[in-house]
């Protein structure tokens, strides 16, 4: 038994998981609470304050709130007119959801699609 070897392969695995885990964590917190939307409501941004306080931006229609969140009671602090932040519908037609980006990284990365 070749013990050096024998730990060189764990070292090898555990690296190789740990790296896993790691993409796979990065591409869950990037896209996935990106896709905080439905047809009428589009979460634009959360923001954390504390474990169970946070401030929300959403989009209904085309009326943008700011809502504070709290384990007693959801309030709208203020609202605008979409018309106030022509970039933020620009920022939302960019955001691709999770399945579309998946669904491209599944289709460039097909056997035979280059060949």
């Amino acid at each position: 038994m070749n013990i050096p070897w024998e730990i060189a392969k764990i070292s090898f695995y555990l690296l190789l998981v740990l790296g896993l885990i790691y993409l796979l964590a990065y591409f869950l917190k990037n896209n996935i609470s990106r896709s905080g939307k439905g047809k009428q409501i589009k979460v634009i941004e959360q923001v954390y304050l504390s474990p169970k306080k946070s401030l929300a931006l959403i989009t209904v229609h085309n009326t943008i709130f700011l809502i504070s969140n709290s384990n007693e009671k959801v309030s709208v602090l203020k609202t605008w007119d979409s018309k106030d932040f022509p970039e933020l519908k620009d920022e939302m037609v960019k955001r691709a959801s999770f399945k579309e980006y998946f669904q491209q990284i599944i289709n460039d990365n097909r056997r035979g699609s280059d060949d």
